[in-house]
């Protein structure tokens, strides 16, 4: 297996000191094409490393004294210097990984190694785009336009997100409409343009974010994606489905930590005996991303026609002893689901 030799200033952004915060742990991952960074001190000596995985766990301890210390694998993968390639062919292939640190005696990066790799990955999973809403909180801009036709910079919202799942190696696609469904069929076509297949599910009445999944005329064999279709994200959709195939669920949603900051001070009492004041905390929460795995099996059980919403699936799933996971994203992720969110998609399109 080749390697490229690489100048240890081409990684400059796979390195982080290990004195750094959760916050720029995540914005220097999401600066970093590769999603791995190696934890350092001062003198370039390897510490640890951090990978997508390792922030979305800890992400879930809601726990806001993490740290680039506490995050990091403790026990890297590295190879010496005058390590052959052969060598370093093995543990990528036994290790899973792409990226090899290359170390002196004093255990300080000398250099990375790469392995090359070409391929693009094809995925048999179908995505499901949930865009049949009336778009009310966004009116009157959505009067004579559905929400997934607005535009953001040149391309409707909801182009942009096809686009963005067909860079990720997704060609089979679900979308289901009603408010001025035809107009949608209209600018997306069949998706031959983009050499994607696209399937309109028709809601005659509004079914909910779950009840038109089970319209699928087609039979599914892989886990189905569902997205609501006004979600922008740069998500990791290869990490969510290697993890949900791994974690044996019947369901998998994707989560992100919302903190609320109370501004006074939090009396904590025993009765009538103050007990602590906590002076203006914060509290963290996993909210809902609208982002879905689901099993074929879970689909095919649902009531035809029946009006259920996600949540209320998720529940269901939930209550009869099924399993279902969460999974954190951290990378930019905006729902526009009002007229300032929408506002913040330009803006950020206009800077990018």
């Amino acid at each position: 297996m080749p390697f490229d030799n690489n100048p240890l200033e081409k990684f400059i952004s796979n390195f982080i000191n290990v004195s750094c915060t959760l916050d720029e742990v995540i914005e220097k991952i999401n600066n970093n094409k590769q999603k791995i960074l190696f934890v350092i001190d001062d003198n370039y000596k390897l510490l640890g490393s951090i990978t997508d995985g390792d922030i979305r766990r800890s992400l879930l301890k809601k726990d806001n004294s993490i740290n680039a210390s506490t995050i990091m694998n403790a026990n890297p993968i590295f190879a010496l210097e005058g390590t052959d390639n052969e060598e370093l062919g093995i543990l990528y292939s036994s290790k899973g990984i792409k990226h090899i640190p290359i170390l002196d005696k004093e255990n300080r990066i000398t250099d990375v190694q790469v392995l090359e790799d070409s391929s693009r990955r094809n995925y048999k999973n179908s995505v499901f785009l949930l865009a049949g809403g009336f778009g009310k909180r966004l009116y009157p801009l959505t009067k004579k336009v559905p929400k997934p036709l607005l535009n953001i910079g040149s391309k409707p919202i909801l182009e942009k997100i096809i686009r963005k799942l067909i860079s990720h190696g997704f060609s089979r696609f679900f979308i289901s409409l009603h408010y001025k469904s035809n107009m949608i069929i209209d600018h997306l076509g069949d998706g031959s343009q983009w050499g994607i297949k696209i399937h309109y599910i028709i809601e005659e009445e509004p079914l909910g974010t779950a009840g038109s999944l089970t319209l699928i005329d087609r039979e599914l064999k892989h886990p189905l994606i569902v997205m609501n279709a006004d979600l922008l994200t740069t998500f990791d959709f290869e990490s969510f489905l290697e993890f949900h195939n791994s974690n044996n669920v019947s369901a998998s949603m994707c989560v992100r930590q919302y903190q609320f900051n109370v501004p006074f001070g939090v009396v904590h009492s025993n009765n009538e005996q103050v007990i602590r004041i906590e002076e203006k905390p914060v509290n963290n929460f996993l909210i809902n991303a609208g982002i879905y795995l689901i099993n074929p099996d879970v689909i095919s059980n649902m009531t035809r026609g029946k009006y259920m919403d996600m949540p209320d699936l998720i529940q269901d799933l939930i209550n009869n002893g099924k399993k279902v996971s969460s999974f954190p994203i951290y990378e930019y992720w905006l729902d526009i689901g009002t007229k300032d969110q929408y506002q913040i998609a330009i803006d950020n399109e206009k800077m990018s």
